[in-house]
């Protein structure tokens, strides 16, 4: 009976990401037609020509245009599958907690991903231009212009999660204000890399503007943690 149930536990697994990946690749078609339209909204923060210097250039990243927007638009089902499970595992009434789950999930992820768009590239990319001058202007390509936003929204998207994740964790007694305030150094660091990671140029500059709002995301994170303890 228990191996019945786990393959029945891995065939819905199965399903559910081939739904997903369906879902990324219909939204992925859409966006790579759509492409030269969405390249104009991501070149809005810069406000400024980009240039591409192969010949292919242009081409694939209309491709990563497509795959990126069809995986960012698709997050929001996996959200929803996700909060199902984890309702469905560690909480009465799950349907109505799902729900919650699920939306907050969303509204933070779109939430990190605008703020991103409107504030943090904007004036990150203000701040690395203006080192220029007049015998030197910027020729920024095209492919990692929009590899370098995509990432940030993305990245950010998915970063904004975490205080929903410590406060599931918290009230469930996993995680505590104080155990949180002891790893405050190691989460800076822990930072610190992921910022490395996650950002497509190795300079400093870059690391802090995704650097930063993270740390403000884990003091906000800590901070719910200690508001709503475990539940009794």
């Amino acid at each position: 009976m228990e191996a019945k149930g786990a393959v029945q536990y891995i065939g819905e697994i199965r399903r559910r990401v081939i739904r997903f990946l369906l879902i990324a690749l219909t939204i992925s078609v859409v966006a790579y037609v759509f492409s030269d339209v969405i390249i104009k909204y991501l070149q809005k923060p810069y406000g400024g020509t980009l240039a591409f210097y192969k010949l292919p250039e242009i081409f694939f990243v209309k491709i990563g245009i497509g795959i990126s927007t069809g995986l960012f638009f698709a997050m929001p089902y996996l959200f929803a599958r996700v909060s199902y499970i984890l309702t469905s595992r560690f909480l009465t009434h799950p349907k109505r907690y799902a729900l919650l789950l699920s939306v907050s999930a969303c509204f933070l992820y779109f939430l990190g991903a605008f703020l991103t768009y409107t504030v943090l590239l904007p004036q990150g990319i203000k701040f690395l231009t203006k080192f220029g001058s007049q015998s030197i202007e910027p020729m920024i390509s095209v492919q990692k212009y929009v590899s370098f936003c995509t990432i940030m929204i993305f990245g950010m998207g998915l970063f904004f999660q975490m205080p929903l994740i410590f406060l599931f964790l918290g009230r469930l007694g996993i995680i505590n204000y104080r155990m949180l305030s002891s790893f405050r150094k190691y989460a800076i660091l822990l930072i610190a890399i992921g910022a490395a990671i996650f950002t497509p140029t190795p300079d400093i500059i870059n690391m802090l503007l995704m650097a930063g709002p993270l740390w403000l995301l884990y003091e906000l994170s800590t901070l719910l943690v200690r508001i709503f303890p475990k539940k009794t």
